[in-house]
């Protein structure tokens, strides 16, 4: 099973999605998303995948955005707000597999890259790993579900500190505070498979019974909050705060 943006590798019990944008640094855009929903509904049902890999070809996990293809030469909120669902639709997706699913972080992973890696149940870093959600610097509130799960992780003010700065977080800080869950001496890859293996031994029926309590617990209203992200997003994609800090993309 394969595509040319999105390619999946069966090892046994455990599949391996791999974004494969790697001249992009694996940058998201419409066809990648569409690709990566479709690829993780089949995933879900098939009895033969036990646990999932999500990680990124090249030097990079993800750059988020493709701001070449996602910025509109004249602003149009409401076709942003359209053109996000699809990015929601996919982040769901991810979010609501009942599998284990481990997110391989080597190299960036860039505001909705970030963003990807925090829908997964675990993430695995390197030292030499960069998470940034520097949404703010472009003119944009963060995406993907993230001012939520990026909460969950480190707690209000944490997140707070790191949406509003957004510096860059090495590996080692990203374990420590609670980012990240695994620091690996090994490529990330290799050791979230491993992982994921591990995952993939325990269980279906009683991981995704935890999976479960574990958002009820959270009690957030996941419809109301994409609804709200895509509409801000829209907007905010024709302010001039926006336009300014993408011009560059324009050009």
């Amino acid at each position: 099973m394969t595509s040319d943006e999105v390619l999946v590798e069966a090892a046994g019990p455990v599949v391996r999605v791999m974004l494969n944008r790697p001249d992009k640094r694996n940058a998201l855009n419409e066809s990648v998303v569409h690709r990566l929903t479709t690829v993780l509904d089949d995933l879900e049902a098939d009895p033969s995948c036990r646990a999932i890999v999500l990680g990124g070809a090249g030097r990079s996990f993800c750059a988020g955005g493709d701001m070449d293809a996602n910025i509109d030469l004249e602003p149009d909120a409401a076709r942003a707000e359209s053109r996000h669902q699809a990015f929601l639709a996919a982040a769901r997706r991810l979010r609501d597999l009942r599998k284990p699913t481990v997110a391989a972080v080597q190299g960036a992973a860039i505001g909705a890259g970030a963003s990807l890696a925090l829908l997964c149940d675990e993430i695995v870093v390197e030292a030499e790993t960069r998470l940034g959600f520097g949404f703010l610097r472009v003119g944009l509130p963060p995406d993907l579900f993230c001012a939520a799960t990026l909460q969950r992780r480190v707690g209000w003010t944490r997140a707070a500190d790191l949406l509003h700065s957004g510096r860059l977080v090495g590996g080692p800080e990203a374990v420590h505070m609670g980012l990240a869950t695994h620091l690996s001496s090994r490529p990330a890859q290799d050791a979230a498979i491993e992982r994921a293996a591990d995952l993939a031994a325990l269980s279906p029926y009683a991981f995704a019974a935890t999976k479960a309590l574990l958002r009820a617990a959270w009690n957030g209203d996941a419809g109301a909050h994409s609804d709200l992200e895509a509409a801000l997003v829209g907007v905010a994609t024709t302010t001039p705060e926006f336009r300014a800090a993408t011009a560059k993309f324009r050009s």
